[in-house]
């Protein structure tokens, strides 16, 4: 083999090194971006279903409302049915109006059923009211990696460790295997 051929095939192995380490950090740098990508696709998600459930929670005065119309006319109704009419005197003139009933329930235990189902729905506003807070301070995070992960040179293996070590913190990556030492 002559000095050239060795030459060459050092300058090769150099350059494929090269491109190995190249590939290695777009796969890497590409690997974090997917990550922060499904991770903000799944918090506005989760941020759509919050929204639902706050809009139920305006509902709860509709099933105390429908709780307390059985209430005003529970002696005029019967035991058990799937469909009671009740006179609502709550307007300016007395109005009746037709409630759906579970038919193997009471009209009682309807009656507190809806009860329940107002206090559930406004004990949980808090959790939700929380819960999209939490969310909405994870997105902003998220979107704020995303960005500085854009931001950051090639070369920058330190500034990847940081954000690689952030989105493993966050849970949108997973974290990473302990190396395991031999004594």
């Amino acid at each position: 083999m002559s000095s050239e051929s060795l030459a060459v095939g050092m300058a090769s192995a150099e350059h494929q090194r090269a491109l190995a380490s190249d590939a290695a950090l777009r796969s890497r740098r590409g690997v974090m971006r997917q990550a922060l990508k499904r991770a903000v696709k799944r918090c506005q998600g989760i941020l759509k279903k919050l929204e639902i459930q706050l809009a139920d929670v305006g509902k709860a005065d509709d099933y105390e409302r429908k709780g307390n119309l059985i209430k005003a006319n529970l002696g005029t109704l019967p035991r058990q049915a799937a469909k009671v009419t009740v006179v609502d005197y709550g307007g300016d003139e007395p109005a009746e109006v037709e409630l759906e009933l579970d038919g193997s329930k009471t009209v009682q235990e309807a009656m507190k059923a809806f009860y329940k189902k107002a206090k559930k729905l406004r004990s949980g506003e808090i959790h939700v009211l929380t819960r999209q807070g939490e969310t909405d301070a994870l997105l902003v995070e998220l979107q704020a990696l995303r960005d500085r992960l854009a931001e950051i040179a090639d070369d920058d293996d330190d500034a990847l460790d940081g954000v690689e070590a952030e989105l493993r913190k966050r849970g949108v990556l997973p974290k990473a295997k302990a190396s395991k030492k031999k004594p």
